[in-house]
């Protein structure tokens, strides 16, 4: 399967239509716009799971100053690391140690009444530490997203999500109950 870049440029040329490129983070801001006929300026929010930022980093904590030609990027939540790229998005509990270990050793972190770490081997922590350490396969995120999978882990609530955005889904629906 074609991802949508893809798709659009094909049904673009096939279509003899104009092709833009649109940022990951502004195009979510230019949806909304567009659904409430508003051509800017607009002070958006973006939070999404990971989507490439023009920086090279993975977005997802995003407040934007956009029209409907361009943005600019105002604020963010602080990077951190996703250890194993998106092995990390398949196992929370990396993205939970990927916070903690910008506070806490290797050590401390061991000791803390954390169940999904405390069924981990301590080799693998102190391996995830070294990857974290080395940034080898660590890009840094600002995504709420990934924030949400990592407070999951922490809290107990997923280990193993099923989908991406599981985390999310499941704070909204505790919060209409």
């Amino acid at each position: 399967m074609k991802n949508s870049h893809q798709w659009a440029k094909g049904y673009c040329r096939d279509h003899n239509a104009t092709h833009l490129e649109v940022q990951h983070h502004h195009a979510h801001l230019l949806a909304v716009m567009a659904e409430h006929n508003i051509t800017g300026p607009v002070l958006g929010v973006a939070f999404d799971g990971t989507g490439l930022g023009d920086d090279g980093t993975l977005w997802g904590g995003e407040l934007l100053l956009a029209d409907v030609q361009s943005f600019t990027r105002v604020a963010h939540l602080k990077p951190f690391k996703l250890i194993g790229g998106e092995a990390a998005i398949r196992e929370p509990v990396r993205q939970l140690l990927g916070l903690l270990f910008e506070s806490y050793s290797v050590e401390e972190i061991s000791a803390l009444d954390i169940p999904l770490i405390k069924q981990l081997p301590a080799g693998q922590i102190n391996n995830l530490h070294q990857l974290w350490r080395l940034g080898r396969n660590a890009p840094h995120t600002s995504s709420i997203g990934r924030l949400f999978d990592a407070v999951a882990a922490l809290l107990g609530v997923i280990d193993t999500p099923d989908y991406e955005g599981e985390a999310g889904q499941i704070g909204r629906a505790s919060c209409r109950e």
